[in-house]
């Protein structure tokens, strides 16, 4: 996904959670945000330590957002595994648009091992519901939340190097990112 967008979608998932965030026009005043979540050359290292890049699989998320089907027909077949039938529907995705405010002790507790547990043995449609209860909440104020272009371009500077890195390991130009 476009790194900077990808960061930007991090920050809106934290509001989401209630973290306890600065304003958008406040982040990143004192240098690097830090994103690592965007570092994708970053996090491709220790892979990269036992295997080549031509035997690791990128996906854009553009493209599986434009195609889910093909995007993992494709995938499938580059990994010899036989043809998936199509779905009837999309893929589910999340964004962090769609979230609803969660409250703060939520963000804790989310990635517990029994919260997981729990949550890999309900059916989607129960922690849906659960959720819509739960997390009561505007999640129309994240689509507010307005990032200044001097926050975008502090992104953009801290992420610029990765990517360029990521461009000359992988030859691919990456050419719908805004790096």
């Amino acid at each position: 996904r476009d790194p900077i967008k990808r960061a930007l979608t991090e920050n809106r998932h934290g509001m989401a959670m209630g973290l306890d965030l600065p304003p958008p026009d406040k982040l990143y005043q004192d240098g690097d945000p830090g994103y690592d979540c965007s570092r994708y050359y970053e996090q491709l290292q220790p892979y990269l330590k036992l295997w080549s890049i031509e035997d690791i699989h990128i996906i854009e998320f553009e493209d599986l957002v434009a195609d889910q089907w093909g995007t993992l027909s494709k995938l499938f077949k580059d990994l010899g595994l036989p043809d998936i039938p199509v779905g009837q529907e999309d893929v589910h995705t999340t964004s962090a648009d769609d979230l609803p405010r969660m409250p703060s002790w939520w963000g804790g507790l989310r990635n517990q091992p029994a919260v997981e547990w729990v949550r890999s043995k309900t059916p989607r449609d129960t922690v849906t519901f659960l959720k819509s209860v739960f997390f009561r909440g505007n999640a129309k104020d994240l689509k507010a939340v307005k990032f200044p272009p001097h926050t975008i371009d502090a992104i953009r500077e801290s992420l610029v190097d990765d990517v360029e890195a990521l461009r000359n390991l992988t030859g691919r130009s990456f050419a719908r990112w805004d790096i």
